[in-house]
């Protein structure tokens, strides 16, 4: 009876080291495919980006000093929003009628089947706005990118935003702040009333 005892320890022992290896094993490859989804997305954004300048034969540029928003950002959301990028384009020419159905037929075309078009508006003045998102398949993040074109007849510019978003910590910061905002606003009412 010893002997069984002994024998099924050391089996409890082998199965516990082989789901330890599994753990270990299966545990950077989520990461690895979190890192890779946030590689094509760079990929995809920094293509659109490309296809864009030459369309209008135009070039875009970047915001400065973007990796600091984005540690703020993401310090201050605790994690929910990361990734920002932002493309910058002036002096944006017209091509003629077939722009703004241009714009976004091409926003179309160059983004992956990844991406899905969560918002495309067409205003009387000429300004188009294009959001497109894209989730992993766990359901932690959402990439957006962003596409805005102000078409005012002098000056034209177009606003391309790329940004990773965590919904279930940004809804919960969001929560956090709500919170503090209703305890300021009670603590300033009950000040008042003295």
């Amino acid at each position: 009876m010893r002997k069984l005892a002994e024998y099924s320890d050391g089996i409890l022992m082998i199965l516990a080291g082989v789901t330890f290896a599994v753990v270990l094993m299966l545990v950077p490859n989520a990461g690895a495919s979190a890192h890779d989804a946030d590689a094509l997305a760079r990929r995809d954004f920094d293509g659109l980006v490309r296809s864009i300048a030459d369309r209008y034969q135009i070039q875009g540029r970047s915001v400065p000093m973007m990796w600091v928003a984005n540690l703020f950002a993401r310090s201050v959301t605790k994690d929910g929003v990361h990734g920002m990028k932002v493309v910058e384009f002036e002096d944006v020419p017209k091509w003629g009628e077939s722009d703004r159905t241009g714009l976004g037929d091409l926003v179309k075309e160059r983004l992956s089947k990844r991406w899905s078009p969560m918002v495309r508006q067409h205003e009387a003045g000429g300004d188009d706005s294009f959001v497109y998102v894209q989730g992993d398949a766990d359901g932690k993040h959402t990439r957006m990118i962003v596409v805005d074109l102000d078409g005012g007849e002098a000056g034209r510019e177009l606003d391309m935003v790329s940004i990773t978003l965590n919904p279930e910590q940004l809804a919960k910061w969001v929560k956090e702040q709500d919170a503090k905002d209703e305890k300021k606003r009670s603590a300033v009412g009950a000040l008042a009333s003295e």
